[in-house]
């Protein structure tokens, strides 16, 4: 045997199988897809300031726009990031209800320590009647 050659020691258990190289990922469709992380993040959190910051309605269906403007540049499917969506809208469901409970000075209606607030019922109103125009 030559001197030249390196002998190979093959495990018991991987003696007879053949390997073969991973196959490539195929390209990705999107141009967000190939960002990384970090900048993802900021450019969420960017966007989630500037819908915070809207004060008046009219400007509301603008927001929309680039929302979808963005979401459709992105290539993601619409049905799965609707569903993806109704977890965090089930997580305010609560704050909005409880909204009537706790903001506020002028009061409706009183049982014992439950009051109903007026400032409240206008904060959550307006919370659905913007959820409802998106």
């Amino acid at each position: 045997m030559p001197k030249d050659r390196a002998e190979v020691v093959i495990s018991p258990e991987l003696r007879g199988r053949q390997f073969s190289p991973p196959a490539p990922l195929p390209p990705s469709p999107a141009w967000l897809h190939r960002w990384q992380a970090l900048p993802k993040l900021v450019g969420l959190g960017a966007l989630m300031a500037a819908c915070a910051q809207v004060q008046r309605l009219t400007l509301l269906p603008l927001v929309w726009v680039l929302v979808a403007l963005l979401w459709a540049l992105s290539g993601l499917p619409l049905r799965q990031g609707l569903r993806r969506l109704a977890a965090p809208g089930a997580l305010l469901i609560p704050f909005v209800a409880l909204l009537p409970l706790v903001v506020g000075d002028t009061i409706l209606w009183r049982w014992g320590s439950l009051a109903l607030r007026w400032e409240g019922l206008e904060r959550g109103g307006l919370h659905q009647q913007r959820c409802q125009r998106q």
